[in-house]
């Protein structure tokens, strides 16, 4: 279920992989910095399903880099 402000865990549901995964990939730049919503003086990073989406195509995109780097991280 999507709520109205989405979190991570909600983008963990859909794209089917953990919230480290997506953390690395945001990091690494294999997917793009979500927005974000302000709470006092908190700042929440949100994951609309319209941001998901973007995810899983930015993802498939990036397929043989996300090999390497899983291959990477088993040697580890």
């Amino acid at each position: 279920m999507i709520y109205e402000n989405p979190t991570i865990a909600d983008a963990v549901k859909e794209l089917k992989v953990s919230a480290k995964t997506i953390s690395n990939y945001i990091e690494k730049g294999i997917i793009s910095e979500p927005p974000t919503i302000e709470y006092g003086l908190r700042t929440i990073r949100t994951f609309p399903p319209s941001y998901i989406k973007t995810c899983e195509a930015q993802i498939n995109a990036h397929k043989d880099k996300l090999k390497k780097i899983n291959k990477k991280s088993k040697v580890l």
